[in-house]
């Protein structure tokens, strides 16, 4: 009876990660790795559940596993891959950004006469009605700054941390490692692309990326030094953030700065 149970249990476990690596593994990179992704890409919408969202974080890893392991995922593939994936997610990101900083400011606008009329003298029995009114005002409007991130924008973050946990594999250990012209010649396009990720909402991504320009600054690309202004504005604004010393993220910014005469 024991066996019998354990064969059921067994027959009864997921194995879609484990098929889903082994898909990541034999794909044509070139060709195939958008299409591997849309399933987790056309569930992001549905990722503010956390069970769901743990499951496609889990197919990613997947996926993560298998590439480093495919022979068709070559250096020039990897970071054209790369450069594509990050320039859409980062303008989704600045969108989103944008849209939500646009409509805060109009909900700020709003807030004003709301105090002044406060300072008016009149019961407040007789601005209840108006003040509630510039309340839902302010209501809506914050819920327009939502609205920016809807459609899976706002989980979007879940690719741009793959995306990055990917260069950064390649560049440590990877098809991207080493100081070849070939491996320079195509990690430096990325380097903009690394700073502006240092501006994203979500943690993860910025860990990623300080990380992986803590690597990057140690090798001699020609455009640490046009990048450097942007990123040590992106440094100051973190650690401004951050709550102290310690945080994880000023750590990174720290170890960042530390290799900074590279930049």
């Amino acid at each position: 009876m024991s066996a019998f149970a354990g064969r059921y249990k067994e027959a009864k476990r997921c194995r879609a990660y484990e098929a889903y690596e082994i898909l990541a593994a034999n794909i044509t990179f070139s060709t195939h790795m958008d299409i591997l992704l849309q399933p987790v890409l056309q569930r992001l919408s549905a990722a503010t559940a956390p069970k769901l969202r743990n499951k496609l974080q889990l197919l990613l890893q997947a996926a993560a596993k298998g590439i480093r392991v495919n022979p068709s995922a070559t250096a020039v593939d990897l970071a054209v891959w790369v450069e594509g994936s990050l320039q859409k997610c980062l303008a989704v990101e600045e969108a989103a950004q944008a849209a939500a900083k646009e409509a805060m400011g109009a909900a700020t606008a709003v807030k004003a006469p709301v105090k002044r009329s406060g300072q008016s003298g009149q019961t407040a029995v007789a601005g209840g009605a108006g003040d509630q009114e510039e309340q839902q005002q302010v209501l809506d409007l914050e819920a327009v700054a939502a609205a920016a991130m809807d459609s899976g924008a706002a989980h979007l973050y879940l690719i741009t941390e793959f995306t990055l946990s990917m260069l950064s594999s390649a560049v440590k250990k990877g098809v991207l490692s080493g100081r070849s012209p070939k491996a320079l010649g195509l990690l430096d396009p990325l380097l903009p692309l690394l700073v502006r990720a240092l501006a994203c909402r979500h943690p993860g991504s910025v860990a990623v990326a300080l990380r992986l320009l803590s690597v990057l600054v140690g090798l001699p690309l020609p455009g640490l030094e046009k990048a450097a202004t942007a990123a040590g504005r992106a440094l100051t604004k973190l650690l401004r953030q951050v709550p102290d010393a310690g945080h994880p993220i000023a750590q990174d910014c720290f170890r960042l700065l530390a290799g900074e005469e590279g930049i």
